[in-house]
């Protein structure tokens, strides 16, 4: 298996989250490629308010000109030692790998370990682009 590279979050914006509300309004995450497939643009990721988030890049099969893999987003902190009762919205960008297929780009994400008796992938549908 081939090590995971930390990727450059572009910018990270909490767009819904109150630390006197147990819950943000809900919304189906999903993801797009955008800017000339050099960004990943992921939009209603639930996390703790003012978490900390990181992308990771898994290359998977190299082809002959692109490669093809999955990028997991989670928090940087898996096992915090104090952690906030609040949940928030979050929008993020992140940098792509300049040789990645984008059309066979898999996304995941994960919260941390006390979200539940273990972190959980969840795959994250595209939104605009062909997925062959």
């Amino acid at each position: 298996m081939k090590p995971m590279t930390l990727l450059r979050l572009r910018s990270l914006q909490c767009i819904s989250g109150d630390p006197y509300k147990s819950r943000p309004e809900t919304r189906q995450p999903y993801y797009e490629v955008v800017q000339s497939d050099k960004v990943l643009l992921v939009k209603y990721l639930d996390y703790r308010c003012e978490q900390e988030i990181a992308a990771f890049w898994n290359p998977g099969i190299v082809g002959t000109w692109k490669t093809l893999g999955v990028i997991l987003i989670q928090p940087a902190v898996m096992k915090p030692k104090a952690v906030a009762m609040c949940d928030a919205l979050y929008n993020l960008a992140v940098e792509l790998p300049g040789d990645v297929s984008i059309p066979a780009l898999r996304v995941f994400w994960r919260g941390d370990a006390y979200a539940g008796p273990a972190p959980k992938f969840a795959e994250l549908p595209a939104m605009a682009i062909p997925h062959y």
